[in-house]
């Protein structure tokens, strides 16, 4: 982090990862759409349980994580350095976790429309009893 250059590549690659991991669910290529809605909704499921331990690591750290920090004089802190890391974590937490949720619950319910319109769109088979006269 006192690297501006490795900051930079560093936030930008992470950055296109992101948008690699967000690629299968919201995928705006037919060609490379090729999860089902419950897969979908796996994969964000399991995503979100790979971040949590990042967030723990956070949350419950015993010393502050970057050293970087540590010169910024304490009258300009809202909070003491590990407190504030701490609430970082958690704020992470609770993102992630509204994110996720709606990832899911957009899937889930683009699923259930497109089960709907597929079932709406069955043609009416004629139904005959057993035994019936009309069967052919």
């Amino acid at each position: 982090m006192a690297n501006a250059t490795a900051l930079f590549i560093y936030k930008s690659f992470f950055l296109l990862a992101a948008f690699q991991m967000w690629f299968p669910v919201f995928c705006p290529l037919p060609e490379y759409n090729t999860l089902s809605e419950l897969k979908r909704m796996a994969y964000i499921f399991v995503n979100g349980i790979l971040l949590t331990p990042a967030c723990a690591l956070i949350i419950f750290a015993n010393d502050p994580m970057y050293a970087m920090y540590s010169a910024v004089p304490e009258q300009l802190l809202l909070l003491p350095m590990l407190d504030d890391q701490q609430l970082g974590g958690v704020i992470m937490k609770i993102v992630q976790e509204i994110v996720y949720g709606m990832a899911l619950g957009y899937t889930f319910f683009r699923w259930y429309r497109r089960e709907r319109k597929q079932e709406d769109e069955l043609p009416d088979e004629p139904y005959f009893p057993a035994g019936s006269a009309n069967r052919a």
